[in-house]
């Protein structure tokens, strides 16, 4: 059976064609389904979801969000927040990670970039970007911006057992994965959704 965690294996289903929306609405909320194309006036930002190596494993960090934050306060995420003027989205991926979480992005390995997501709920398009770290990371959270970061092994994202369907405080029901023991939802599930959807396929 082929290790779909393998970092070769990977990096081979970057050559391959995105699923994009397709795997977006497998995670998305039944409210949002028919607005998550990037329109023209959202303002662009980056994501990093960044992959490190710990012993046979790999592993990525979600953070929970400062309760404090104007944008996204007290949210399950991944490290990353708007592209400066003349920024590319990997450039804004890794400083934006850099400053959330204290670690060096100088030996991080660009593996490739999943599909742009809009969110017309707060008008931005996400531009994810996936990246490799040799090694356990050395994380400093910013404590004005994480409250706390959680790492998650890619065999249990892969794992179709995570995924619950979760009650939100207004009593709608939406997607989720389970992860760590965090309920990830929204946004960053459907950006977990298309990275599982092109490791899974043959």
């Amino acid at each position: 059976m082929r290790d779909r965690t393998n970092l070769k294996n990977i990096q081979e289903a970057f050559q391959k064609p995105l699923p994009g929306r397709e795997a977006h609405l497998k995670m998305a909320p039944p409210w949002r389904r028919d607005a998550l194309q990037p329109e023209q006036h959202y303002r662009p930002s980056a994501v990093l979801l960044l992959l490190y190596q710990a012993g046979d494993a790999l592993y990525f960090p979600l953070i929970l969000r400062s309760s404090q934050l104007n944008h996204h306060a007290s949210q399950i995420g991944l490290p990353g927040g708007a592209l400066e003027p003349g920024e590319s989205a990997e450039q804004a991926a890794l400083r934006e990670t850099e400053e959330e979480l204290g670690i060096s992005t100088a030996k991080i390995q660009i593996l490739g970039s999943l599909s742009p997501l809009g969110l017309a709920v707060s008008g931005y398009t996400i531009y994810p970007v996936v990246g490799y770290h040799e090694g356990p990371l050395n994380v400093r959270p910013n404590p004005a911006e994480v409250a706390r970061c959680i790492m998650v092994s890619l065999d249990e994202l892969l794992h179709d057992k995570t995924i619950i369907t979760h009650t939100l405080e207004d009593g709608r029901n939406v997607p989720a994965y389970r992860l760590a023991g965090a309920t990830v939802w929204g946004a960053t599930a459907m950006i977990l959704a298309e990275l599982t959807e092109i490791l899974m396929q043959e």
